[in-house]
């Protein structure tokens, strides 16, 4: 195994924490500005735009370490009684692979943006086979309930990419 695959340059570094702050930014001044999380979904905006402009490892650590950083300083997303948290952080996994693979395959912003978290949404539902306190019913109002921050956070990452093209 070559070990140079493993090393991060300090951009790369400084980039993954610019990432990461923001991923735990925007969801916390959007509760504060009493914003919904479940409407807005702000904890995937860092995600995905994490996925346009970092490497594969940098992307899959913003979407594994998000949802659980942002639980550790604000207490959201909540674990219980039901488990936002496990959702959240399935999700993140599954966009920020997809947006990664989706990446390599099309140069279409909106498949690179959109499908990805469409994909990541949909991508919980297997949690409801696993947890006695969630329905398929309340999967299905709360996914409802995000297709605006679906739209949103799709349209803003368009913007950035208009404006600071990844490099492909």
């Amino acid at each position: 195994m070559n070990v140079r695959n493993f090393e991060v340059s300090k951009r790369e570094r400084l980039t993954f924490a610019l990432f990461m702050t923001f991923s735990l930014a925007v969801p916390y001044l959007f509760h504060l500005a009493g914003l919904k999380g479940t409407v807005f979904l702000p904890i995937f905006l860092g995600v995905i735009l994490a996925s346009q402009y970092l490497k594969p490892m940098g992307v899959m650590g913003i979407a594994l370490l998000a949802p659980l950083a942002n639980h550790v300083f604000t207490g959201m997303p909540l674990r219980t009684p039901l488990p936002m948290l496990q959702l959240l952080t399935l999700e993140a996994a599954v966009l920020g692979a997809a947006a990664l693979y989706l990446r390599r395959k099309t140069s279409k912003p909106l498949f690179r943006t959109g499908v990805p978290f469409l994909l990541g949404r949909i991508s919980s539902v297997i949690l409801v086979f696993f947890y006695p306190g969630l329905s398929l019913d309340l999967w299905i109002r709360n996914f409802i309930l995000g297709v605006p921050g679906v739209i949103l956070n799709t349209a803003l990452i368009l913007v950035v990419l208009r404006l600071l093209p990844a490099k492909e």
